[in-house]
């Protein structure tokens, strides 16, 4: 059929749907007449340039009109969809605004044949929401482009397999309560359709009784549509509710976290409080030196000042007298320069000499890793009388008497492991010696 006369058949349907828009530019009817504007144009122009230079074998001036051809051509090629007039090009044009348009209306108001055209499109929209309650699930959905196309496709038949869509769905598949509102939703409009349907074939049967028949179907069909808000109010405000509830679970969940966190810094203040070092003397020290607990698989939990020297004395003997047979002991050691290193053992500075030890480590506060002893490499610790804390066989670290009057204790690279290009426990290179501002023995 032309589209002219397609036009002219289905123009009350069109000027219904138009009154429904917000802008009139995207009337078919407007489109339509854009088109016959197009082909007189067209025709002008060929009358007007095309024809007589062809007559006259003007081919360099039919090559100048090119310009105006493609504009022309492209145009057509815009409006090309309405070769194909029906039901999918009026669906193209007013799917936007098919909700807005209740069945009493077009009952009201157009003839049989485009109150069907009508009851496609809104069919093609209860398909669009059985799909998407379909979404990622097995379930075949009917290829409604070809029903919406197919002049031979009744609308009983396009009802019938949106019904048989719906009951696989309700039967074979276990829906959200979400879903099941959208599908009393489907539900809704079908039985509306169906109404409909039932409705058009009494009033073929039956037109002596039209009136008292239409007022009843006009009611049905209103309360119908009235469910039907009912039921999209009720979805909208369980969504509503569900987002709240959401909402009030993450911020519970939110609050949960700031509370252990909060937890978390109050033990590790606690901690730090009990802890009372004079070398690790801020919050920062102290969470690095829990870090490096932590590396070693042995959180601290505990801390006891064995030995200060500052309190104490430096002296050998007197780091004996309050370290000898305590087991898992902390030496901190801070040197005039601010350095601040030491090293754990579980072994105890009990004056048997050298001693074996898989769980030792030295650290150096500036270092974000422990440096772990070397299996096989000799010995961990050195228990002797006649030093204070030793690491390593070389030494790693040892401590000499009056440490803080003198020289003596260095670092030096043998039993444990340093990475990042360092060698030794103060971060540079072979045998470094320094002197003592400060040293702290705790057990852990």
């Amino acid at each position: 059929m032309k589209v002219s006369d397609w036009m002219d058949t289905h123009e009350s349907l069109v000027q219904l749907l138009d009154s429904f828009l917000t802008n009139g530019e995207e009337s078919l009817r407007i489109i339509f007449d854009q088109l016959k504007e197009l082909h007189a144009k067209i025709e002008a122009f060929y009358q007007e340039h095309v024809s007589e230079n062809s007559a006259k074998g003007g081919i360099i001036r039919l090559q100048q009109l090119n310009p105006s051809l493609i504009a022309f051509r492209e145009r057509l090629v815009s409006l090309d969809f309405l070769k194909n007039i029906g039901p999918a090009v009026l669906w193209r044009a007013y799917s936007e605004i098919l909700h807005l348009v209740s069945h009493q209306q077009v009952l009201e108001k157009l003839s049989q044949e485009n109150f069907e055209i009508f009851l496609k499109m809104k069919l093609y929209r209860v398909q669009l929401s059985l799909n998407e309650v379909a979404r990622d699930r097995q379930i075949v959905t009917s290829n409604f482009k070809e029903f919406l196309e197919n002049p031979d496709m009744t609308i009983g038949q396009i009802n019938a397999s949106l019904q048989h869509q719906l009951q696989l769905i309700t039967q074979k598949v276990d829906v959200s309560a979400l879903d099941v509102l959208k599908i009393d939703g489907i539900r809704s409009d079908l039985d509306a359709i169906g109404v409909s349907l039932m409705f058009t074939g009494l009033q073929k049967e039956f037109r002596a009784l039209k009136s008292e028949v239409l007022e009843n179907q006009k009611a049905k069909i209103s309360q119908l549509e009235l469910s039907n808000r009912e039921l999209q109010e009720k979805m909208q405000q369980q969504l509503e509710e569900y987002k709240l509830a959401l909402d009030q679970k993450v911020e519970e969940i939110n609050q949960e976290l700031q509370n252990q966190k909060a937890l978390k810094q109050k033990k590790e203040d606690d901690r730090f409080k009990c802890f009372s070092s004079l070398i690790i003397d801020d919050i920062e020290k102290f969470k690095k030196m829990s870090s490096f607990f932590d590396q070693a698989g042995r959180p601290l939990k505990y801390s006891s000042l064995l030995y200060r020297g500052s309190v104490d004395t430096f002296r050998v003997s007197a780091f004996h007298t309050k370290c000898d047979y305590k087991s898992n002991t902390l030496s901190i050691i801070k040197t005039t320069e601010g350095k601040i290193m030491g090293g754990f053992t579980t072994q105890t500075w009990d004056h048997s000499g050298e001693k074996q030890d898989n769980q030792a480590w030295l650290f150096n506060i500036d270092a974000p890793t422990i440096f772990r002893f070397k299996q096989g490499s000799g010995q961990a610790i050195g228990a002797l009388s006649s030093y204070g804390p030793a690491f390593g066989s070389g030494y790693d670290l040892i401590i000499y008497d009056n440490c803080n009057s003198n020289c003596n204790s260095y670092v030096s690279g043998s039993s444990y492991e340093y990475s990042g290009g360092v060698g030794n426990l103060l971060l540079t290179q072979g045998q470094v010696k320094f002197r003592v501002k400060e040293i702290e023995v705790y057990q852990v």
